[in-house]
């Protein structure tokens, strides 16, 4: 499986954004929601309050299924 890590550390928030609202994006985003909302909820609510280290260590357990990697791979062309 590949690290995750680098991913999340590659891109501008503008290109977080513009790929959230990617096709690929969204079922990623669908797929955190599903998998465990209520982590997903504290991983957003944590990135809010600035707390970047904490969202992104709930993020990676979530990264860690194997839907979400092959969603990944799209994203990243």
């Amino acid at each position: 499986m590949e690290n995750q890590n680098n991913f999340a550390d590659q891109f501008s928030v503008q290109e977080v954004i513009r790929l959230s609202n990617s096709p690929a994006g969204r079922q990623l985003i669908d797929l955190l929601r599903r998998q465990d909302s209520s982590s997903f909820q504290s991983a957003m609510k944590s990135a809010c309050a600035g707390q970047y280290q904490d969202a992104k260590q709930i993020i990676e357990k979530l990264l860690s299924d194997p839907e979400a990697q092959k969603l990944l791979k799209q994203l990243r062309g």
